[in-house]
């Protein structure tokens, strides 16, 4: 019997016609998917943390004081850490840039005049800055605006008025600028539980 081979040429055309469009089918609709599905957002730049640490104590007699409310601005985020039996604080925080940040801080206690720190320069890992306070049963002059002095360190604001609540029967005066160090003093004994202050949620 002989084969139509016309015939066999047009079938075998006509299957491989139909494997094509198939094939074109398929291949259509995945680029179709990949270009179209929403691509996942561009994650936040992260920078390194970095922590604020030191000692609220009395300026005449160095003694730390306890309970003394400390509280630090730093971007628009503010939180306030009640000093330990040690007069210790501790601050923990996001990075907002490649570079120091700064931070503002605030320290009120009972009996003791109201302290701003203005602008600190902080760097990513450990800062250490301890604040003297001036009991409110010592006479104080009225404050002088200091510069800022060179070298990582930031001279003290006063603000025009303390806070609701405070104590202070006078705003602190300049004594000398607070300088943040690097290094811990060899005596400093971290306090265990650190508050944070973030740009990204806990």
């Amino acid at each position: 019997m002989a084969v139509d081979e016309s015939n066999v040429k047009s079938s075998l055309g006509a299957v491989l016609t139909w494997a094509g469009g198939i094939a074109s089918t398929v291949i259509a609709a995945v680029l179709i998917y990949h270009f179209t599905q929403a691509k996942p957002p561009v994650p936040p730049p992260t920078y390194p943390q970095f922590g604020l640490t030191g000692l609220i104590t009395d300026s005449t007699t160095k003694q730390p004081i306890a309970h003394a409310i400390v509280t630090a601005s730093f971007e628009n985020n503010i939180k306030s850490y009640t000093t330990d039996g040690s007069g210790a604080y501790a601050f923990t925080m996001d990075g907002a840039k490649d570079g120091p940040d700064v931070v503002t801080v605030d320290v009120v206690a009972n009996g003791y005049s109201f302290y701003r720190a203005s602008d600190l320069p902080v760097m990513p890992g450990d800062n250490y800055a301890g604040f003297p306070l001036i009991s409110n049963a010592v006479p104080v002059a009225a404050p002088t605006p200091t510069p800022a002095a060179t070298g990582g360190t930031a001279a003290v604001q006063p603000p025009a008025a303390g806070p609701s609540g405070s104590t202070g029967a006078a705003i602190h005066p300049v004594i000398t600028p607070i300088i943040v160090q690097r290094v811990m003093p060899k005596n400093f004994i971290r306090p265990g539980i650190s508050t944070y202050i973030g740009l990204k949620k806990q």
